[in-house]
């Protein structure tokens, strides 16, 4: 403009078809729109796919990021409803109630339990309180005298008494007494102290003799009884636990080509919504439980049909049948039935009779 902005001015002009600015005039969505769009082209973002972006990613979705995700200080919902109010043809209450939406879902969920940059402190504390849950780990002091007793350490941060009594290397060591039984004992720690430790008399030789008994011991017990071996402990594990499907809720996910049958039909996918193997859903439920997704199971039956009966399970042979359709599953699938209808295996259904 090469002038000072007069009170008339817009901080976002209009631009024209050529590029110029419209002085005067504020900027419209249809301009930003094909700026997104000159932008998108000129950086092939969207490269072989079909369509483009448009405006509301930027206007729900920088929302939703800035109300849940975002690090530091999120928006409030003030911010949220300045936000939708800029959006032509954005409803703000619609938006409050989508971003409400997904925080109670989220809220309720568990999608973001495995997720670092999506973990709060409240998943993994109580109440969000870090300090309370942290203890100091306990340092046993070093022993000056191999019967020597170890007095306790008062590191803890609550100012509990922590550590443990033991004796020498060569003996378990005995239980320290709680806190409770020290503040409560009449005598107070030094009182507690003698009570605990000295209560016990005990000399070298005989917890020499002790361990050695118990050594002796153990290691009877050890040669009688032999680690299990492989086929043993397979047979003596208890067998999983059923799981149960829904089979109303069973969703075939899109398939792209021969590779996706294969694995649908022999062994599923539970990461792309197949736990159960298409092959057995007939004999695991009815048919009419997965009424919904019988067209996408005939088809892929049809295709493992002729790949594993016509085509001998060979993918050389099925490529010699169907030259460069295993990659087009919609393509091969009208050629597997053109293919049925000249052996005699498929019958059309007759057509219903037009009405004059």
């Amino acid at each position: 403009m090469q002038r000072p902005l007069n009170k008339n001015d817009f901080l976002f002009p209009g631009l024209a078809s050529t590029g110029r600015l419209k002085i005067g005039t504020p900027v419209t969505r249809a301009d930003i729109e094909r700026m997104l769009e000159f932008f998108v082209a000129g950086g092939d973002v969207l490269g072989t796919r079909k369509g483009k972006f448009t405006t509301h990613c930027f206007r729900r979705g920088g929302a939703q990021w800035c109300f849940m995700w975002q690090p530091g200080p999120k928006w409030s919902l003030k911010a949220v409803k300045w936000w939708g109010g800029w959006a032509q043809s954005e409803s703000v209450g619609t938006l409050t109630r989508y971003l409400l939406d997904e925080l109670c879902k989220y809220e309720y969920g568990y999608s973001d339990m495995l997720m670092p940059s999506r973990t709060y402190e409240r998943h993994i504390t109580f109440m969000g309180d870090v300090g309370s849950q942290q203890r100091e780990p306990d340092h046993p002091s070093k022993l000056s005298h191999p019967l020597s007793i170890a007095a306790p350490h008062h590191t803890t941060p609550s100012g509990s008494i922590s550590g443990s009594m033991y004796l020498s290397n060569s003996v378990a060591p005995y239980p320290s007494p709680t806190p409770s039984s020290i503040f409560d004992s009449p005598q107070g720690l030094s009182g507690a102290l003698a009570s605990h430790s000295f209560s016990y008399s005990l000399s070298r030789t005989g917890c020499h003799r002790t361990l050695k008994e118990s050594r002796k011991k153990v290691g009877k017990v050890h040669s009688k009884s032999k680690p299990p071996t492989l086929s043993e402990s397979a047979a003596t594990a208890a067998p999983p636990a059923p799981t149960t499907l829904d089979p109303s809720r069973l969703r075939i996910p899109d398939t792209h080509s021969l590779d996706d049958c294969i694995r649908f039909w022999e062994q599923g996918d539970e990461r792309r919504g197949v736990p159960l193997a298409l092959k057995l859903w007939p004999t695991t439920f009815k048919p009419a439980a997965y009424r919904s997704e019988a067209v996408k199971w005939g088809k892929i039956k049809n295709v493992m049909h002729e790949f594993k009966e016509i085509c001998h399970s060979d993918h050389d042979e099925f490529e010699t049948e169907y030259p460069g359709l295993s990659n087009q599953y919609a393509k091969l699938c009208k050629a597997i039935s053109i293919a049925r209808k000249a052996r005699g295996e498929l019958q059309e259904r007759p057509r219903k009779k037009q009405r004059n």
